[in-house]
């Protein structure tokens, strides 16, 4: 995640925690809970992530229409990634 793009705050700190916990440690599962929470508060680089758990199945069925719905919601927030 580049720190030049995304402002530092909270939530950018939590999903570098959740990346460095539990997805490097392959607690899929883990990760993906810890950004669903986040990307129902509405921050953009965690509703990105879970539109990208969901595109390859990481830690939760694989599913492209939640993928889509995530991806889209992170797009309209912002988010050049998910642009």
């Amino acid at each position: 995640m580049s720190e030049n793009y995304y402002k530092p705050c909270k939530e950018f700190d939590e999903c570098n925690e959740l990346i460095e916990k539990y997805f490097l440690t392959k607690q899929y599962g883990k990760c993906f809970e810890g950004h669903m929470k986040l990307a129902e508060k509405g921050y953009p680089l965690a509703e990105c992530q879970v539109g990208y758990f969901y595109y390859d199945g990481i830690g939760v069925d694989k599913d492209l229409e939640k993928s889509f719905y995530w991806t889209e919601r992170a797009a309209k927030h912002g988010d050049r990634d998910a642009q």
